[in-house]
């Protein structure tokens, strides 16, 4: 058997460390590093209009500490634009931004037809080994939502499909976390925990836990993260906002709709020391003039403080 999560967690701990007393560090350009923030990430989901490159380096300038891949077709960062070359080469521009690959963002809902499910696994498969090539050291980990449909309906194939992956990711020593998402059919931590719990508390599945997905649905902070307790290997932060019976999503700390100290600290009792990732919604990132780099700026000054108090 592989790595228990409790493993996961301490290894990027360490690494965090490191990270953080490099702080001073200097580019090779003569630019001076912003400060590092521990354990807070951003990834480059809400900068398509980037490159790869581009978004790396924006994010270390800013003083993040970690990074997030998007692995989703028509990204730049998508396995299948990363020849061997230029994983060889983002590899060593990450360990140069002092950046750690904390997880690879894919789409891939199970599907009960035979067929889809094939593809979607061989994405998985792509991803998880795309991470593995860009951080050999300390592999990230693969997160995905799990799609729509009514729960009671798809429940039980969702267990199957997931079961699936979390053989795959054995082999590949990797681990999956999937994410309960409020407009899905998997929409709680306490769904998400009935799949692991199905299959005999695999150590390759666990939760991503995103407060935004909870909020105005008579799910508090406290309940949330006791569902998810000891299943939770990964945290997105967003804000979300209700007008009427519409909720849309916005930066993080932007609308203060949601106490992002609470939950942190409320992870942490429950022993999370695993990393935070700044997450930009697509109905974010599509509205006319966005810019990601200001918008990864934004996050950077909303959140940090949530974590370095």
């Amino acid at each position: 058997m592989g790595p228990t999560p409790n493993h996961h967690f301490s290894r990027r701990t360490a690494l965090g460390a490191i990270a953080g007393s490099l702080a001073s560090a200097v580019w090779a350009q003569g630019q001076v590093q912003a400060p590092r923030v521990k354990h807070l990430a951003i990834g480059n989901y809400g900068m398509r209009s980037l490159t790869l490159e581009e978004a790396i380096r924006t994010t270390s300038e800013i003083g993040f500490d970690g990074f997030e891949l998007c692995a989703i077709p028509d990204w730049d960062s998508s396995p299948s634009r990363m020849d061997n070359e230029r994983r060889k080469a983002i590899r060593t521009l990450l360990e140069d931004s002092q950046l750690r690959l904390v997880a690879v963002m894919e789409d891939v809902p199970p599907k009960a037809d035979a067929a889809e499910h094939t593809r979607g696994q061989e994405r998985l498969q792509a991803a998880l080994t795309l991470g593995r090539d860009l951080s050999p050291q300390s592999p990230p980990l693969v997160q995905t939502v799990l799609g729509g449909g009514k729960w009671d309906e798809v429940k039980n194939m969702f267990r199957d499909r997931v079961g699936d992956w979390a053989k795959m990711a054995a082999e590949l020593d990797g681990l999956i976390c999937i994410k309960p998402h409020r407009f899905g059919a998997m929409s709680t931590p306490a769904q998400a925990a009935w799949i692991i719990e199905q299959l005999g508390n695999t150590p390759r599945i666990r939760i991503v836990y995103d407060y935004s997905h909870y909020a105005f649905r008579d799910l508090n902070i406290a309940d949330t993260v006791e569902q998810g307790r000891k299943l939770i290997a990964y945290v997105a932060m967003k804000d979300a906002v209700q007008a009427g019976d519409k909720v849309s999503f916005s930066l993080p700390g932007e609308s203060k709709s949601i106490d992002h100290a609470a939950i942190a600290r409320s992870l942490h009792g429950a022993g999370y020391q695993a990393d935070f990732c700044c997450e930009v919604s697509g109905q974010v990132s599509s509205k006319p003039g966005y810019d990601p780099v200001t918008a990864a700026k934004v996050c950077y000054e909303n959140m940090k403080a949530v974590l370095t108090t």
